[in-house]
């Protein structure tokens, strides 16, 4: 059995989710600038996900939306990495390579699909 997390623990996962959360989202608004596509419109393919296509008719607003939701998603896979570490040392061992790897398959099959 898990043990719940404690608040630190809880803090942790906030801070790692946020800066991956940042981090990842400075990367994909560059890139997606450097193919002409405008901030709003990125975002609100995020928000897209739960309001369809009727995201794209929102404006700022689903952009906003879009925004929180990837923040959402950042935090929560920080929160899952979290607890899977807890039955699987080596994810703690080699955070950091662990961490890499599903980044670089995650961009590679990005940048393969895009370019």
């Amino acid at each position: 059995m898990i043990s719940s997390p404690s608040l630190a623990d809880c803090g942790v996962i906030l801070l790692a989710g946020l800066t991956s959360g940042v981090l990842d989202i400075i990367c994909t608004l560059t890139l997606n600038k450097l193919k002409g596509t405008a901030p709003t419109r990125t975002l609100q393919a995020i928000a897209s996900g739960l309001l369809g296509p009727k995201s794209f008719e929102g404006g700022h607003r689903t952009a906003a939306l879009g925004l929180g939701f990837h923040f959402l998603i950042a935090v929560v896979a920080a929160a899952a990495y979290y607890i899977a570490s807890r039955k699987l040392g080596v994810l703690i061992e080699y955070a950091v390579l662990y961490g890499l790897r599903s980044e670089e398959r995650r961009v590679g099959k990005e940048c393969r699909s895009r370019w």
